[in-house]
């Protein structure tokens, strides 16, 4: 089921930003600052330019995440599931939307692929279903191409228990897209040290 290339229309952008940040102390990531911005607004930058459109995943701080100007959407269940919770809520969205894919990023990547959506579109062949980006290491599972027909099959999975994200994406034949040009793309920060590490490698303190 071939997508057409960066900004197709029936394309829509997912920012999973719905974590319960356990390694940030608690902190919602998506709105700690990275160089005077909130660390999502890094992540719309790069994003939403390679979309039609926005929407973001959230569990807390609701109203402060819409000051971005986007949708925002929870997840069904309010017991921090995990990202594929959030995918799932984000496959939704689109039974009210004219659109048959989304691309999902987590929020704290502040240096995720600028062709990110392209290369995972063009990567799908016609009976495709889903793409992952892969860092020439390991799968990224959080960055990863969808299409709406996944909806049922996700909501099985996790109503059966599943919470693993790449044991799911595995599960549906994932195309699994080469990035290994670019894999400092996929740096996230999940905690204080990843943003110390981070400031520091990128000349800031």
């Amino acid at each position: 089921m071939q997508a057409n290339s960066q900004n197709d229309p029936f394309i829509i952008g997912i920012i999973l930003a719905g974590g319960r940040a356990s390694r940030m102390q608690g902190q919602d990531k998506g709105l700690i600052e990275l160089q005077q911005q909130p660390l999502i607004q890094h992540v719309i930058d790069r994003f939403q330019i390679q979309v039609a459109a926005i929407q973001i995943n959230a569990n807390r701080n609701l109203e402060r995440y819409r000051r971005f100007g986007f949708p925002v959407f929870s997840d069904a269940r309010q017991d921090f599931q995990g990202p594929l919770s959030g995918m799932l809520q984000g496959l939704h969205q689109l039974e009210t939307e004219a659109a048959d894919w989304i691309v999902c990023v987590p929020c704290d990547a502040p240096q995720l692929p600028l062709d990110l959506v392209s290369r995972l579109s063009q990567a799908l062949g016609e009976k495709d279903v889903v793409a992952v980006a892969d860092d020439g290491k390991w799968m990224q599972p959080a960055f990863c191409m969808l299409h709406c027909s996944l909806s049922a099959r996700l909501e099985r999975y996790i109503t059966r228990g599943g919470r693993k994200t790449g044991d799911w994406l595995r599960q549906e034949h994932a195309v699994r897209v080469d990035f290994s040009d670019q894999p400092a793309a996929f740096t996230n920060i999940n905690s204080r040290d990843d943003l110390q590490r981070y400031l520091e490698k990128n000349g800031h303190e």
